[in-house]
C-alpha cells in the first residue's frame, strides 16, 4: 500500500510532463488548420463532359478555351466523364486530381472533389489520342 502512494506522485508528473510536450509539438509546429470549407458546405455541382473525335464537348470548334465550367469556393463538384470515342481518353484537374482518369470506348466514371482554392485550373486529356491537341484547353473556374 505504502509502495502505491509512493508512486502515485511520480505517475501524475509523468502525465504532466507528456502533456506538456504534447501541447508544446502543437504550438511549435502549429495546430492543423482546417479548411473554411470544413466549416461550410456549398451547393453540389455537376459537370458533363463528353470526349469523342470532336475534343471535349466539342472543343474541336471552339475558338479558345472550352469548355469552361464555373463553381464557388468550398462546392462539391462532380465531373461525369463519358467517351464516346473507340480510343481511350483522359480526363485531369490542374490542383485537384492531377492523376486523372482514364476511359476506355463507350464508359463514364465520375470525379469528385471539393472546390477548395479559388482561381483558374486546367482540365486536361492525360492520355494520348489523335484529338489530345483538343483536350488540353478546358477550364474549371473556382471564385
Amino acid at each position: 500500500m505504502i509502495d502505491r502512494l509512493k508512486r502515485r506522485p511520480l505517475f501524475i508528473v509523468s502525465i504532466i510532463i507528456v502533456a506538456f510536450v504534447t501541447i508544446s509539438a502543437f504550438l511549435v509546429m502549429g495546430l492543423p488548420a482546417l479548411s473554411p470549407c470544413s466549416y461550410t458546405r456549398g451547393t453540389a455541382r455537376l459537370i458533363t463532359i463528353v470526349a469523342d473525335l470532336d475534343g471535349y464537348n466539342d472543343s474541336k470548334s471552339m475558338p479558345g478555351q472550352w469548355p469552361l465550367a464555373s463553381v464557388n469556393r468550398c462546392d462539391p463538384v462532380t465531373i461525369r466523364f463519358t467517351n464516346q470515342d473507340i480510343q481511350s481518353h483522359g480526363l485531369a484537374v490542374d490542383s485537384y486530381d492531377v492523376k486523372g482518369l482514364s476511359l476506355t470506348e463507350g464508359t463514364t466514371q465520375f470525379l469528385n472533389f471539393t472546390a477548395t482554392r479559388t482561381g483558374q485550373f486546367r482540365v486536361y486529356c492525360n492520355i494520348f489520342c489523335t484529338v489530345h491537341t483538343y483536350m488540353q484547353n478546358s477550364l474549371l473556374i473556382v471564385t
